[in-house]
């Protein structure tokens, strides 16, 4: 028989998923418009090489 490892959050990790799962939804939500951003960001930073 193989050894297996079970790992899992204490309570006080556990008290942070409420908060993980609204950052997660928040950046779900808004992903069209961070990637908008990166890009805009990415390309400035090209020019600025140039």
């Amino acid at each position: 028989m193989p050894v297996t490892v079970t790992y899992e959050l204490t309570d006080l990790g556990r008290s942070l998923q409420i908060v993980m799962r609204g950052i997660k939804d928040w950046a779900e939500g808004h992903m069209e418009e961070v990637l908008t951003h990166r890009d805009g960001y990415d390309h400035r930073q090209c020019d600025a090489a140039d």
